[in-house]
């Protein structure tokens, strides 16, 4: 069916004098330049129009064609980019661009990178960053106009109602007009050095030399702006203009920003505009403006302050290293402690010392109780003799992370003797807006963990809570997450309770929450002062600080509790690629996923995601029946985990650390035959003396299978059947 698009390409506003322009700037770049030719194909009209470009030699990329509507439906339309190099016929690199539609009154730019990762992974369909494949209609999203192209200016003629652009300085230009003459259908016309006529793409539409020119006095210059309506600030109400918006590229060790002072330290490169803006619950933020960010691998950008930060860029946003707004023990993140109320973790009870009758009898210090964000935190032990504990701060704040804000901080542990030990800081709160992609790759990531808490300053003093983690949101019109990229906001351990004066040993300081799916420990209390509670992560909650014990006539303090977790956002304009390392599990807001994404939630709280290369998985540690099991995983649209190979068979036997696990595997319906039953592929026959079907793989321990059950366990030493109804925990397996 033929679709009616008005178009012209370059810039000819033909729909009335007084109306903005609705235009689609395809931008062609490379990261190699050994390409020869580039073609550019645009279909939805009622022929197909094409542009070959094969000066590259001296006229290298990026080459721009504008595509300005002129009335009429405002799309689909399909671009296709094709890229040759010498000696070979066929092009060696396709990048369609599927189904994109214009935005009325607005400019919008269509960016296709030939990438040479692309050249490599040989994608029937579309190629984006990282090498990976999607459809078309995916890649197509359309960008904000990325002011560091310069604006096409323009001539046109008009003659009996005809309107046909020309071009002077070297790029192609395809024309389309809507009141020509029926069946005509425009024409391609070059004009300058840069361009070769690709022909005719209709009728008798074309140049006229009839009459005197009239010039165009060119488009208005196009602004920049989101596709979609970015968190937490207003983007048309931000002051610096498109040219005084640098693009950031930070290659050096350790740069960082105080949101305090608004100021940069060991900085490199351009600086971006900074300012502050109010947030709809009256509190403020930092705003980094810029029109691109890179942020290189050997870099990690600190972040410090009292006010959350927001970087808005303008443009794509790369980050191949890191960003850590995390807490320092006490030292709090950017934005952390704002309205926390009763998710703060609360302060331990004093230790008490009973003189009547003669007798020295005391009692220890509880510990504080850990901070709360996106889950609640731990409850601070009670001292030695004592039955008293303070309760974890509570959860607090929503999902979609508006306003933005930090995490909470723990409670101080009480005194037993001169002071309790301090509690850690609330992880910090950073966004990243980019108008185009928004790509964390390879060693990329972004931290703000909380702060551990601190032990007792003297004997009988109870443990600091952990701090919760921050809070991170990413969002963009494109999000890609490579597999081995990190996003963290774990929640701080406790401190231990320190013991009694009777023994001379000291407790130790809680763990910092870390950049991984590893808990924060608590701090160890020594003799008889309480352990710290592990701070909150994955799917996992904050654990209570441990109770001091008594000894003799005194007892050690309590253990602070551990730090909830914090909260991670994701929001897409248009599409996502999720793999990752996510702690906790994030909250998405994804139109559509493609490649391996994450579910929104885990099949259930106990739940831990893990990822392997391009594969995405869950340990859930819940005992369940392997019917059970299987209906969890199902649930989030996984399935039992498929063991295929030594590696992965030594991957999960690690991740797992032994723990009896179903997999997959069941010869229920016929026994003796051995399948992955959710793929319905049969990898055995028979019991321990079978054979592998095939050549599968196989890894049953020594004497299995022994015909005691029909469903497969992972246990120590390898697989074993099992009843069906016996409980274990289990290992979901996701599949792009």
């Amino acid at each position: 069916m033929k679709r009616a698009v008005c178009l012209l390409l370059l810039a000819l506003v033909c729909c009335g004098e007084d109306e903005p322009p609705t235009q689609i700037m395809v931008v062609v770049d490379s990261d190699y330049d050994g390409f020869t030719r580039v073609e550019i194909e645009v279909e939805g009209f009622e022929q197909p129009a094409e542009v070959a470009i094969d000066d590259l030699d001296a006229r290298p990329l990026p080459r721009r064609l504008a595509l300005l509507h002129s009335g009429g439906p405002l799309g689909p339309i399909d671009v296709t980019v094709r890229a040759y190099v010498d000696g070979i016929e066929q092009p060696v690199l396709r990048e369609p661009r599927s189904e994109l539609e214009f935005v009325r009154g607005q400019t919008r730019m269509l960016k296709v990178d030939l990438l040479w990762a692309c050249v490599m992974a040989q994608c029937s369909d579309a190629c984006v960053a990282g090498g990976r494949c999607v459809t078309g209609k995916a890649a197509g999203k359309l960008m904000p106009w990325d002011s560091a192209f310069d604006r096409l200016d323009v001539e046109h003629t008009v003659e009996s109602g005809k309107r046909v652009s020309v071009r002077d300085g070297g790029d192609a230009l395809i024309t389309h007009d809507p009141d020509s003459a029926a069946g005509t259908d425009g024409q391609v016309l070059v004009a300058g050095s840069g361009g070769n006529t690709a022909g005719s793409a209709g009728g008798a539409g074309g140049r006229s030399d009839g009459g005197p020119p009239t010039i165009d006095p060119g488009l208005p210059e196009p602004v920049a702006v989101f596709i979609y309506a970015p968190s937490n600030f207003d983007p048309s109400a931000i002051g610096a203009s498109p040219e005084a918006r640098p693009a950031v590229v930070l290659d050096c060790p350790m740069p960082s920003f105080d949101s305090a002072s608004l100021t940069f330290s060991d900085w490199c490169g351009a600086v971006p505009v900074v300012g502050t803006i109010q947030q709809s619950d009256g509190s403020e933020a930092a705003l980094l403006v810029m029109s691109t960010f890179k942020l290189s691998a050997q870099s990690t950008l600190h972040l410090t302050g009292d006010k959350p930060v927001i970087l808005a860029v303008y443009g794509d946003a790369h980050v191949f290293g890191m960003i850590d707004a995390s807490a320092r023990g006490e030292a709090a993140g950017p934005g952390a402690a704002l309205s926390c109320d009763t998710a703060a973790g609360l302060t331990g009870a004093n230790g008490d010392t009973d003189t009547s009758g003669g007798m020295n009898v005391s009692t220890g210090a509880a510990g504080g109780s850990g901070g709360g964000f996106g889950t609640a935190g731990g409850r601070g032990g009670a001292g030695g003799g004592e039955s008293t504990r303070v309760e974890g701060g509570t959860s607090t704040g929503n999902a979609s992370l508006s306003p933005l804000r930090g995490g909470c901080p723990g409670g101080r542990g009480g005194e037993g003797g001169t002071g309790g030990g301090v509690g850690g800081g609330g992880g910090g709160a950073v966004q990243i807006s980019a108008a185009g992609d928004l790509l964390l790759s390879l060693s990329g990531g972004i931290s703000a963990g909380g702060g551990g808490g601190m032990m007792g300053a003297t004997e009988r003093d109870g443990g600091g809570g952990g701090g919760s983690g921050g809070a991170i949101l990413l969002e963009g019109a494109l999000l890609l997450i490579d597999s081995a990229a990190v996003v963290a906001a774990n929640g701080g351990g406790g401190g231990g309770g320190q013991p009694s004066a009777r023994v001379s040993a000291d407790s130790t300081a809680g763990a910092d929450g870390s950049a991984s799916l590893t808990a924060a420990t608590g701090g160890d209390g020594a003799n008889s002062g309480g352990n710290g509670g592990v701070g909150g992560f994955g799917g996992g909650g904050a654990n209570d600080g441990e109770d001091g014990a008594v000894a003799l006539d005194s007892a050690g303090g309590g253990g602070g509790g551990g730090g909830g977790a914090g909260r991670i956002r994701l929001n897409q304009a248009s599409s996502c690629t999720l793999g990752g390392v996510f702690s906790p599990t994030p909250s998405v807001d994804c139109p559509s996923c493609m490649g391996t994404c994450m579910p929104m939630a885990p099949p259930a709280p106990d739940c831990v995601p893990l990822s392997r290369g391009e594969v995405q998985y869950f340990l859930c540690t819940e005992p369940l029946t392997f019917s059970g099991a299987q209906a969890g995983c199902r649930s989030v649209g996984f399935e039992l985990a498929d063991i295929g190979s030594a590696a992965e068979q030594e991957w999960v036997t690690a991740q797992v650390a032994e723990v009896p696990v179903w997999i997959g595997a069941s010869d229920f319906t016929l026994e003796g035959d051995w399948q992955w039953v959710d793929v319905d592929v049969s990898f055995w026959s028979g019991t321990a003396t079978g054979e592998a079907v095939g050549g599968a793989f196989t890894a049953w321990a020594l004497g299995e299978p022994n015909g005691s059950g029909d469903c497969g366990r992972l246990e120590t030493g390898g697989w074993h059947d099992q009843s069906c109804i016996a409980t274990a925990a289990y290992v979901c397996e996701g599949r792009p």
